[in-house]
């Protein structure tokens, strides 16, 4: 059986989300290579008391990367992410998202970038979790918390251990008074088939809605076989809330199974328990179909089934 497919798919698109892109330069000190996706479908949910089935985007994009050698073993690089709604016509506002866009030099010293990128916590810790095509991947980080825009991180590996800062700048202004300045820290290390993560967010009150408590976060996945990958996740806000996860997939030759389940412990409320599981088919390893559904214990009418397509390019 060949490997987890949407395993490697994800594992691509967090460390090279070019992997599959078109290369519109290609010299000996620049290149610039186009990538994307086209990702719709049908989804069916409870609305009210009644069902509802609708056409959905799931994240649809376009992208351009960059990179130019300026020598020495340094290397100039950048990214530009543009995303919209594929399901609907749209004439004024084309583009509704901007999103990892970024400016960065890499070499023998490590990796600096400034800009609007995913959070060091989420790439070393949460995107082990970020595997469905619509609902169910529950965290405390899905990537732009203390991220995305006006933010600056460092980054290094070395013998299998990856090691990440991060700082995220807000200016003064009337709203939020004076300037704050949060930190994030990360770290993940591969040792055969067990991949751990750790993530710390500093919560500086009113930096993106900060709630004035850190976020302490671990992940472990271990790949079981070729086909199986199983993985578990913990997360706690003090002051607010605790995430603990588990899920696994399987791959069965032309696609995978996968399942997460989430228990989110809330301050003050009813613990939340929610559960997914999905399928896909690659026709090829640019195009697959999926179907996916999800609930939780919340109300017995609280669920999302989808099923829809994806194109990668």
């Amino acid at each position: 059986m060949r490997k987890n497919v949407l395993a490697a798919a994800v594992a691509a698109t967090m460390m090279a989300p070019m992997a599959q892109a078109i290369s519109l330069v290609d010299t000996e000190e620049s290149k610039v290579d186009m990538y994307g996706r086209l990702v719709l479908a049908v989804q069916t949910f409870n609305d009210d008391g009644a069902d509802t089935s609708e056409f959905a985007d799931l994240g649809s994009r376009i992208g351009f990367k960059l990179n130019h050698e300026l020598g020495n073993g340094l290397t100039a690089y950048g990214n530009v992410e543009f995303r919209f709604d594929a399901n609907e016509r749209e004439q004024d506002n084309v583009f509704n998202d901007l999103r990892n866009s970024y400016v960065g030099v890499k070499g023998a010293f490590g990796d600096v970038r400034v800009g609007n990128f995913d959070s060091v916590y989420f790439t070393h810790v949460t995107s082990v979790f970020d595997i469905p095509e619509n609902e169910g991947f529950v965290t405390l980080d899905g990537g732009a918390t203390y991220s995305r825009g006006n933010s600056i991180a460092y980054s290094t590996s070395f013998a299998g251990l990856n090691l990440a800062v991060q700082a995220k700048h807000q200016a003064r202004d009337d709203e939020n008074g004076a300037q704050k300045v949060n930190i994030s820290a990360a770290a993940s290390y591969t040792m055969d088939i067990f991949t751990l993560g750790v993530g710390y967010h500093q919560d500086k009150d009113r930096v993106d809605g900060g709630e004035d408590d850190e976020i302490l976060g671990a992940s472990v996945k271990a790949a079981l076989s070729d086909s199986i990958s199983v993985y578990a996740l913990a997360e706690t806000q003090r002051k607010n809330r605790d995430i603990y996860a588990l899920g696994a997939t399987l791959g069965y030759g032309k696609g995978d199974f996968y399942t997460q389940v989430a228990q989110e412990d809330i301050r003050g409320e009813e613990n939340l328990f929610s559960y997914m599981a999905g399928a896909n088919y690659f026709f090829t390893s640019k195009f697959y179909v999926f179907g996916e559904v999800y609930g939780t214990d919340e109300t017995s009418d609280d669920y999302v089934v989808t099923a829809g397509a994806r194109l990668n390019f």
